[in-house]
């Protein structure tokens, strides 16, 4: 070996880097760290750090679902006893009852259209309501029945039906508790079984329908010592209804066959006495 040789051997910097070499293979020994290997995904130890994370995860995503299925209100917009064609006509709304209080007098209420003494007018209102108790459903329709209806004896595509909440808001007994006690000239006989069927019919109707808003009550009148006396009931609340706009726009269409004269109006056969 020559002496250049010699001299880059033992060089200061060939001594430092087999120094730093030293070093770096002490680190290894004490770290336990392969210097040759690329880093690896261990699932162990992956698991382990992030554990206490995951778990609180899971557990906000099962509270979070639990909040909203506990505020879900689901509302069925048809039921099965109910046309399908209807339902596309269903919605629901929040509404208040226009209701006249019988204990006090309410100053800059609106009176319904549909309510006081009988008139042309609101005669006419009423009528225009419970015509649409008759619907003329089609073949497909009436295959959802379950109980078969008739065919319009003058045209095979059409099977007459009564829609339940038209033949409900049957005015009779309006009119009969304004003195129009025999509207339809029936005999005594027949106007007592007509009335009572009515009565019945509601009574069935509005226990189906269940409405269970609560109305508040509030005193009217005291005695001397500030005792009540008297109490009313505060109707101005709202109520989950269906949109009675567009449930009378599906049976607008459906009573259409009935306004060209070619079928029978539905009119009940008043008995003899």
């Amino acid at each position: 070996m020559d002496v250049e040789q010699q001299k880059i051997e033992r060089s200061p910097m060939l001594d430092r880097s087999i120094q730093d070499v030293s070093i770096t293979s002490e680190e290894h020994l004490l770290y336990n760290v392969d210097l040759n290997q690329q880093w690896k995904f261990t699932p162990g130890t992956f698991f382990s750090k992030f554990y206490p994370l995951l778990i609180h995860m899971l557990i906000l995503c099962i509270y979070t679902a639990l909040i909203f299925s506990i505020n879900e209100r689901p509302i069925k917009l048809r039921f099965k006893s109910e046309l399908n064609e209807a339902e596309s006509h269903i919605r629901y709304e929040e509404r208040i009852f226009n209701v006249l209080s019988v204990a006090r007098p309410q100053k800059g209420r609106i009176p319904s259209p549909f309510e006081g003494r009988p008139t042309p007018e609101n005669n006419e209102r009423w009528k225009n309501l419970t015509d649409l108790m008759l619907y003329g459903a089609t073949k497909e329709e009436a295959a959802q029945l379950s109980t078969p209806t008739v065919q319009a004896y003058d045209d095979n595509t059409v099977y007459p039906v009564i829609i339940s909440v038209y033949h409900h808001l049957h005015d009779r007994l309006r009119r009969q508790a304004w003195g129009d006690t025999n509207p339809n000239d029936e005999s005594e006989k027949f106007r007592l079984m007509h009335t009572d069927h009515c009565v019945e019919n509601l009574r069935q109707a509005l226990l189906c329908h269940g409405d269970t808003t609560p109305v508040p009550l509030f005193y009217t009148t005291f005695d001397e010592n500030g005792v009540p006396e008297n109490y009313d009931a505060a109707w101005e609340v709202p109520h989950t209804c269906r949109n009675e706009q567009k449930l009378q726009s599906w049976a607008e269409k459906g009573h259409e066959i009935f306004k060209t004269g070619r079928l029978p109006h539905f009119i009940p056969v008043a008995g003899d006495d």
